[in-house]
């Protein structure tokens, strides 16, 4: 316990407030309530080596959505971190359609190797923050 307060006072330069600053809850708080992904294979040689990037996507959608249990059209915004994507940029949209996504809902991919998913999720926390300030 002294070294998540020692790890703390480093996160909170000035500051006497400590963990109890750190675990109080704010109406700005982000919070991940689900994230799901493809299943990990070798680039080219593994499981699914032989499958569209959109059929993929696609199950991963209709998972998300009944895992989750939402309304898609209630979906502010979809990200989709890609890597070595190779066919058309188009391919995350028609997924999320085929999934059930209504037309207005926004879609972005992000290539960042092996940093896709982490860059999607930071954005998302920029955008809310300029949001609300």
């Amino acid at each position: 316990m002294e070294r998540v307060k020692q790890l703390v006072s480093h996160l909170t330069p000035g500051s006497s407030k400590g963990l109890s600053a750190l675990e109080r809850k704010s109406p700005d708080d982000v919070v991940i309530t689900m994230a799901i992904r493809s299943p990990l294979c070798k680039a080219k040689k593994g499981g699914f080596k032989d499958t569209r990037a959109d059929e993929l996507l696609t199950e991963m959608f209709k998972q998300s959505i009944a895992r989750s249990s939402i309304d898609p059209g209630l979906v502010g915004d979809i990200s989709v971190g890609v890597v070595l994507a190779s066919g058309p940029t188009y391919e995350a949209r028609a997924a999320a359609l085929a999934a059930g996504f209504p037309e207005h809902v926004p879609i972005q991919t992000i290539n960042r190797f092996c940093s896709s998913g982490l860059d999607g999720s930071y954005r998302y926390l920029k955008q809310d923050q300029s949001w609300t300030n």
